[in-house]
């Protein structure tokens, strides 16, 4: 499939908002799973594809610093925030609609939604703190 192999190869060149459009419909294919699916491979690839560049810790100038992360700027047409400690994604923070707000930490989205980026950031905050205060399983 051409169009996976493009959005592939320059990532870079999507919206926030296609991106999300991309991921979203891929998951929807991987969602009916493998058996009879031609397109299972091309959604797996894409959703791997896109998860990997938004993983990448943008420049420091792209950053603002709140709640103890690093945040990427609100720009406008941005649907999703995402917050870095160190070179690592910790948080994600998507504006689903306009007042509302869902918060995803250590790949675990919290229960309920919020009304703004500040609170949904602060929320972000605690749910850090408290993973990192729990005891870690001995491998």
């Amino acid at each position: 499939m051409t169009y996976v192999n493009n959005v592939i190869a320059k990532p870079h060149n999507l919206t926030d908002k296609q991106h999300a459009t991309r991921l979203a419909n891929a998951e929807r294919v991987i969602e009916k799973g493998a058996r009879r699916n031609a397109a299972y491979k091309d959604a797996m690839r894409l959703r791997n594809a896109i998860a990997t560049f938004e993983a990448i810790r943008p420049a420091e100038a792209e950053l603002i610093t709140a709640s103890g992360l690093g945040w990427d700027r609100t720009v406008k047409e941005r649907r999703t925030f995402r917050g870095f400690h160190g070179d690592r994604l910790e948080a994600r923070v998507t504006r689903a609609k306009p007042p509302k707000f869902i918060v995803t930490v250590e790949s675990n989205t919290l229960p309920g939604t919020f009304t703004t980026l500040s609170t949904a950031r602060a929320a972000v905050a605690t749910a850090l703190a408290a993973w990192r205060t729990q005891p870690k399983p001995l491998s």
